[in-house]
């Protein structure tokens, strides 16, 4: 999702947990041994350029959205 006035176009978004980027669809890597009603899990993110051309970076607003699936094996 990109908004404000002059949005940032050019850029990308690494999703992390626990300072480490996520590897999405990788079931394997990311399980909890106990499931409960509630509970939380704390997500970073960083977001970098995605030109070298000074031309095609632009200050702007930046937001991410990320949705998430649990499911079961």
């Amino acid at each position: 999702m990109i908004t404000g006035p002059k949005p940032q176009i050019t850029f990308g978004v690494i999703f992390k947990i626990d300072n480490k980027p996520i590897i999405f669809y990788d079931a394997e890597t990311y399980s909890f041994a106990k499931a409960q009603a509630s509970q939380n899990f704390t997500f970073t993110a960083d977001y970098y350029r995605m030109s070298d051309n000074s031309a095609e970076v632009s200050s702007g607003h930046v937001k991410a959205m990320l949705e998430v699936v649990i499911q079961e094996e």
